[in-house]
C-alpha cells in the first residue's frame, strides 16, 4: 500500500512538472480541473501539482467539480475567458469536455489530460 501511494505521488508530481514545462517559460497561471476532493488519488494530484507550480514559480488554481461533469465544462470555459496559460484536466466525462477542450485549443491554451485521451 505504501509503495502504491508513493508511486501515485511521484506520478502526479512528474505529470505536473511536465505540464508546467510544456507551456512557455513565461506562463504563470495554470488551472487544474479535477473530479472531486474526496478521493485520495485526486488530492495527491492536487498536492503534486501545487508543488510543481511552486517550484516553477507559477500560480495554480484548482477547480473541484464535485463529481458533476457539466461543472468541468463550465470551469474550462471560465478559464478560457480568464486566459490561463494552461489547463490540466482529470475528466469525469471525456466526451462531455471535448467542446471545451477544442475551445481552449482554439484560444491557444494547451490542455493536458491526466488518465484519459479526450482528443479535441
Amino acid at each position: 500500500m505504501r509503495l502504491s501511494r508513493l508511486l501515485i505521488r511521484s506520478t502526479a508530481a512528474v505529470v505536473m512538472t511536465l505540464a508546467f514545462g510544456v507551456a512557455s517559460a513565461s506562463a504563470d497561471t495554470f488551472a487544474l480541473v479535477t473530479i472531486n476532493q474526496q478521493a485520495l488519488f485526486f488530492n495527491q494530484i492536487n498536492d503534486g501539482a501545487q508543488k510543481a507550480a511552486d517550484a516553477a514559480g507559477a500560480k495554480l488554481v484548482i477547480f473541484n467539480a464535485n463529481n458533476v461533469p457539466a461543472a468541468q465544462n463550465d470551469a474550462i470555459e471560465n478559464y478560457i475567458i480568464q486566459k490561463v496559460d494552461g489547463i490540466i484536466l482529470v475528466a469525469i466525462d471525456v466526451n462531455g469536455v471535448k467542446p471545451a477542450i477544442t475551445a481552449a485549443k482554439t484560444a491557444g491554451i494547451p490542455v493536458i489530460a491526466i488518465d484519459a485521451d479526450p482528443g479535441g
